[in-house]
């Protein structure tokens, strides 16, 4: 395959006129590279050492060139005429790791002037940066350009400066497939074919369908994904922030990067390193103004804080920040106050929203609460008991208690009916009534109606039936329902 087609076949972080430029370099040299490895190739291919790096060793900066093409591992493409090389993040990387390790290093500064490259590498120096970032003080400078890979690279840092010219962004990733079949057979007379398993495999050597497409289409939009976290992490916003803002690859000048977030300052190269081996590390000193004077907008001498901190001069250019700076009381009212009291109005309102979401978020759990617990009541004690203990706020131990307690009185009560009942006189037992069925067939001694038996009963044995019941009309009624009750 040919070197172009082994570079541009893999995910790609780079301005289109980088790669265009690229391609018109390595096609004039003609051949093959030689990938750069052990340290005789390195010095051979011209890379700088440690120490070559460091700028100002009394104030401790280091100065690192992310220039060109990035690429993972440094290749030196050499023809007849001319020669190219593209120096890898691999070994810009190892340098950020091994400056952080010093502790005679306190600034690390990296030149950016490079329109991306291969996703392949740009993770570890991104994260290398990252790193270098928790301890160093490290200045990126858009030094004029720093797109796509050298955004993802540029956006973690701590700081980030740029020419008001300079181009930021382009953050976005491809991939390009060659489909070299047809070129072979119409110039050539050359079939090509490929055997292969798996259904993707050697899909660089076939022609594009749908599901090839859809399965790069799947492994960029992963790798999308992770150059937008970096940034995200980076610029410390949301994801969908960094998305929102700058996620569909467009290109930014310095200006306009310092405007929507995407760079803090404005400044060159140079600039940063006279600040930085000065030793002023970005201090300024501003005098307290006249008491009877105020800021005005046409006035040069005024100056703004923007939300992040930094102190801009009437040209917005940042001159400094808030905690490298010992300002007094009257100076911050000046010149802070519409900053803060907009920051407060923001503070106030982002309160306001989030108290109102929790709120939502608290009553929807607490009638969640209630409901359960008063399902676990009513299994507890029952329907009735439980209700009237959910009423009443009790636990479900405390329902319990309270169903036992009524209970206990209950039975006390039941208790207490029963020994009453017991030392009562016994009535004596109901009659036998042994006349009732003679008084069926016919009259009974006292010449009672045939009709009603009943009655006859009770004459009969009346004295008895009196010890019952008080009169016959009781007597008769409980009599149907004995009948009643056997029929």
């Amino acid at each position: 395959m040919n070197p172009l087609h082994s570079f541009f076949s893999e995910a790609l972080a780079m301005h289109q006129p980088a790669l265009e430029e690229l391609v018109s370099k390595i096609a004039r040299v003609g051949v093959s590279p030689s990938v750069v490895k052990d340290d005789a190739a390195k010095a051979g291919a011209g890379l700088p050492s440690l120490d070559d790096l460091i700028v100002s060793e009394s104030n401790g900066v280091a100065l690192i060139p992310v220039h060109g093409v990035m690429v993972k591992r440094t290749r030196v493409f050499s023809g007849w005429f001319d020669t190219v090389r593209v120096v890898g993040v691999d070994f810009w990387a190892e340098m950020v790791e091994e400056l952080t390790k010093r502790s005679d290093i306190t600034d690390i500064v990296i030149d950016f002037d490079t329109g991306g490259g291969q996703v392949a590498g740009t993770e570890r120096l991104a994260n290398a940066i990252w790193n270098a970032r928790q301890t160093k003080n490290v200045v990126g400078v858009a030094n004029e350009f720093a797109c796509s890979a050298g955004l993802w690279a540029l956006s973690q840092c701590s700081r980030v400066v740029t020419t008001r010219t300079a181009g930021i962004g382009s953050l976005g990733v491809y991939m390009l497939h060659f489909d070299d079949t047809k070129f072979l057979s119409e110039n050539w007379g050359i079939e090509k074919s490929v055997v292969y398993r798996g259904k993707y495999k050697a899909s660089h050597e076939r022609p594009l369908d749908k599901e090839l497409r859809a399965d790069m289409q799947r492994f960029i939009d992963s790798t999308y994904s992770e150059f937008i976290d970096a940034v995200a992490r980076g610029r410390g916003v949301s994801a969908n922030e960094v998305i929102d803002r700058w996620g569909e690859a467009q290109l930014f000048t310095g200006s306009e990067a310092v405007s929507n977030g995407l760079a803090d300052d404005f400044g060159t190269l140079q600039e940063v390193l006279e600040e930085l081996n000065a030793g002023r590390k970005s201090q300024v000193s501003v005098s307290d103004p006249p008491a009877d004077s105020s800021p005005d907008e046409g006035d040069p001498s005024a100056m703004k804080l923007n939300a992040t901190g930094q102190i801009l001069d009437s040209a917005g250019k940042v001159v400094g920040s808030l905690n490298e700076l010992e300002l007094t009381a009257s100076v911050l009212g000046t010149h802070c106050k519409a900053v803060v009291d907009e920051m407060i109005a923001s503070a106030v309102k982002t309160a306001t929203h989030a108290n109102t979401e929790t709120f939502k978020a608290e009553l929807a759990g607490a009638r969640k609460a209630d409901q359960e617990r008063l399902e676990s009541l009513v299994a507890a004690v029952g329907a009735d008991d439980g209700v009237q203990a959910f009423l009443a706020g009790q636990s479900i131990d405390q329902a319990k208690a309270g169903k036992a307690d009524k209970l206990a009185a209950e039975n006390e009560t039941l208790r207490k009916q029963l020994a009453d009942a017991q030392t009562k006189p016994q009535h004596a037992p109901a009659p036998s009534f042994a006349s009732s069925e003679r008084s069926k067939t016919g009259s009974d001694k006292s010449g009672t109606d045939k009709a009603d038996p009943m009655k006859a009963d009770w004459d009969a044995n009346k004295e008895a039936c009196q010890d019952t019941f008080i009169e016959f009309a009781h007597y008769k009624a409980y009599r149907e329902y004995q009948e009643s009750k056997e029929s």
